[in-house]
């Protein structure tokens, strides 16, 4: 089974987007006043194509006559801080999904969090310029989210818990999740079987690296005897998240 069909069935904290409906997720509690001026905006962009706050404001304050100044520029601040709108932009928070290979792009992203720039910009078919700036467009709307582990970045669903950003993004290096299914076949599996398994596949120097690393990520459990690694065995805390992503081969 490929990465991309292994993440498939996962349902921790990330969001099947094809199943959940985008605003049962995503969509932030507007008051009435900042769903008037958001009306505005819209039009305001459907017209001139980019936001202009200022021009935003003075046309809000000249078709809603029965609110305040000071309640209008309050509900713009508010939309700007829930990420529904920005100055400059041409988009609405409601239509950044409506472009398909944005969509494609944050689809990808929820259904393999970790996943890295080459990895998206692979499944989506799309030149590296073209991913970048739609990534950049989900950020700032607050839909996906980034960690950097040393020179590599990975991407998230920005509502996926940061718990184990670690641990999803291992699982995108060569020949890491093999590793844990021959673990979860045989839990306990000492350090020598586990090179037989993969005397074929995987240099034992470079199983040995990387077993170490999952070690001293707390990503593998181990049991030693004078200093020797006896058993391997995966952490509880992440078994219940690999079950959830069905099988890991």
């Amino acid at each position: 089974m490929t990465t991309e069909q292994g993440f498939n069935n996962h349902d921790h904290g990330a969001l099947a987007t094809t199943d959940i409906p985008f605003y049962s997720r995503y969509a932030k509690p507007l008051t009435e006043i900042e769903q008037k001026v958001l009306f505005i905006a819209k039009e305001l962009i459907r017209k001139h194509y980019v936001l202009d706050l200022k021009d935003l404001y003075s046309h809000s304050v000249r078709l809603l006559k029965d609110l305040k100044p000071f309640s209008i520029q309050q509900a713009i601040d508010g939309l700007c801080r829930k990420k529904i709108l920005f100055g400059g932009g041409t988009l609405t928070r409601d239509k950044v999904l409506a472009n398909e290979t944005r969509r494609a792009i944050f689809e990808t992203i929820c259904r393999l969090p970790g996943i890295h720039f080459s990895g998206i910009k692979r499944i989506v078919g799309k030149d590296s310029r073209t991913t970048i700036l739609h990534l950049r467009v989900l950020e700032r709307f607050e839909m996906i989210r980034v960690a950097h582990f040393g020179n590599s970045t990975a991407y998230y669903d920005f509502f996926l818990s940061k718990e184990y950003d670690l641990f999803y993004y291992v699982l995108h290096k060569d020949k890491v999740r093999e590793i844990y299914a021959a673990i979860l076949s045989q839990p306990g599996i000492s350090m020598g079987a586990l090179a037989t398994r993969f005397q074929e596949s995987i240099p034992p120097p470079t199983l040995y690296r990387k077993v170490k690393a999952l070690l001293e990520y707390n990503l593998l459990s181990g049991t030693f005897n004078a200093g020797q690694l006896v058993a391997i065995s995966i952490p509880p805390n992440l078994l219940p998240i690999i079950s959830a992503m069905g099988p890991m081969q």
